[in-house]
């Protein structure tokens, strides 16, 4: 059956979460034939992940629009604290 294009903020990161898996997919074994295929797939993969990120943005509003400020900016600070806390520890297992 046709289904209507996403309407809500799950659905559109539903989207975005299945274009990012298809150059994984398709890269089992890559060559030279499949450069181009996986060029495309890539490129489709990274476009189409802004998908995943309007639904994260609308989500934010939708759960305490007067507050939605202060929750991204807790909520970037704790997705980026790994970031920084895992290449300091790896500098420091690593010398």
């Amino acid at each position: 059956p046709h289904r209507p294009p996403p309407t809500n903020a799950s659905d559109t990161r539903a989207a975005g979460g299945v274009e990012d898996g298809m150059p994984i997919a398709e890269s089992g074994h890559p060559t030279a034939s499949k450069l181009a295929l996986l060029t495309a797939l890539s490129t489709a993969a990274i476009g189409l992940g802004a998908c995943t990120h309007s639904g994260y943005w609308a989500n934010i509003m939708d759960v305490a629009p007067r507050h939605a400020g202060i929750l991204l900016a807790i909520s970037n600070t704790m997705a980026t604290l790994p970031g920084i806390l895992c290449n300091m520890t790896t500098g420091f297992i690593l010398q």
